[in-house]
Formats: structure tokens, sequence, C-alpha cells
């Protein structure tokens, strides 16, 4: 039997009774995921409960200084 990953995905979250779907994505570009797809976006398409994507941030964020006033 060949099942492809975001059908296993979404299959599973059925029979376990799952809330909610979190995974991460690659973040690729339109044109990309328009001509390949990705199983990130089969899965938010097909999944019975809300799915959160997360990308990995492209530059790391630095929370300002305190103020030494």
């Amino acid at each position: 039997m060949d099942i492809r990953p975001p059908q296993a995905i979404v299959d599973y979250a059925k029979s376990a009774n799952i809330g909610l779907i979190v995974m991460g994505t690659h973040g690729r570009g339109a044109v990309v995921q328009l001509l390949v797809g990705s199983v990130a976006e089969r899965v938010v398409r097909t999944a019975p409960c809300p799915v959160l994507t997360v990308r990995h941030p492209e530059r790391e964020f630095v929370a300002p200084r305190e103020s030494t006033m």
C-alpha cells in the first residue's frame, strides 16, 4: 500500500480525534508551491481540524535593550 504523507497525517488526525495539527513549512514561493505542492498545503486543505503552520524565521529578532534612564 502506497500512502502519501499528507494522507497519512489526515488519516491519523481523524482516527485519533486530533483537535489541532501543528506542522512546519519551508515557506517556498508561490510558483514552486503551485508546481510541486507541499505536504503542509495538502494537510491544511484536507484536515478534519485546524492546522497551524510554522515557518522558521529568516532572521533572528533581538529584543531592544531596556532603557537605563
